[in-house]
C-alpha cells in the first residue's frame, strides 16, 4: 500500500501514509511536476482509499505548498474539510480531514485564543 517517503523529485507518483489506530495520516501524495494536471493525483488517492483497512475512520493531512502553489483546492475537491475552527488559516487551517469507510468525522475542534496546532497528529 505505502511506497514510503521517497525523494520529492521522484519520477513516479507516490504516497506516504502512517496508520494510527482508526485514522491514517497522509504525509505526502506526490506527483512529479511534468505529470500534474493529468488526473494522476486523483487516481492515486482513489487507489489509497481502495486499499485502506475497513477499520480506518478518517484521513488527516496538512495541505502544503511544494513549489507549485497551494494544494488546498485539490484536497477540498476530494471532500476534505478543516479539522479546526477559530484558527489561523495559514497554519492550523491547513490541517484537513476526510471520513472514510462509512464513518463520521470526529468533531471539528475549536481552538482557544493563541492555541496552536502545527502537526496533523495533534
Amino acid at each position: 500500500m505505502e511506497t514510503g517517503y521517497e525523494d520529492i523529485y521522484a519520477d513516479e507518483p507516490y504516497f506516504d501514509i502512517e496508520v494510527q489506530e482508526q485514522r491514517v495520516l497522509l504525509h505526502m501524495l506526490y506527483v512529479p511536476p511534468h505529470k500534474r494536471k493529468l488526473g494522476l493525483g486523483h487516481a492515486l488517492f482513489l487507489k489509497l482509499l481502495s486499499e485502506l483497512p475497513p477499520t480506518i475512520e478518517y484521513i488527516r493531512l496538512r495541505s502544503a505548498e511544494l513549489g507549485s502553489g497551494c494544494t488546498m483546492s485539490f484536497w477540498q475537491s476530494l471532500g476534505f474539510t478543516s479539522a479546526y475552527t477559530n484558527c489561523d488559516p495559514e497554519d492550523e487551517g491547513k490541517i484537513l480531514h476526510l471520513a472514510v469507510n462509512g464513518f463520521a468525522l470526529p468533531p471539528v475542534e475549536a481552538l482557544c485564543d493563541n492555541e496552536e496546532r502545527h502537526h496533523i497528529f495533534d
